[in-house]
């Protein structure tokens, strides 16, 4: 059974769609990089956020897209859709696992059956 190569694209499509979605959440409610990382700083060496112990590395801009995933509502669509992208990419990533097996075990010609354009320049 061939496994659908739209898997892989719908699975990126989906990831940006999610990644977006988190951020304009994060920004949307007031939050801001500095403030989440000292917060998460804080809780992970059990010190009280407000005591300027910890947060030492914290800088503005763009946060890590897992601070978009630590508090809600962002929380959901972060689980959910990476849940969702995962689902959706594994049979696409396997499909170019075995396409690679199957080039190896020919001895790197491609194999009909595979819908992949592949252009090798000769070596002299």
């Amino acid at each position: 059974m061939r496994t659908p190569w739209y898997t892989l694209a719908l699975a990126c499509t989906m990831g940006q769609i999610v990644c977006w979605t988190c951020l304009a959440i994060f920004y949307g409610l007031g939050r801001s990089n500095e403030e989440t990382c000292v917060e998460v700083s804080c809780r992970n060496a059990n010190k009280p956020v407000g005591s300027g112990d910890c947060g030492g590395g914290c800088t503005a801009g763009i946060p890590f897209f897992s601070y978009c995933g630590y508090e809600q509502p962002e929380y959901y669509v972060f689980g959910v859709g990476l849940t969702l992208v995962m689902v959706l990419g594994l049979p696409g990533v396997e499909s170019v696992n075995r396409m690679y097996l199957t080039l190896s075990e020919v001895g790197g010609g491609m194999p009909s059956e595979t819908n992949l354009c592949w252009c090798v320049s000769p070596l002299p």
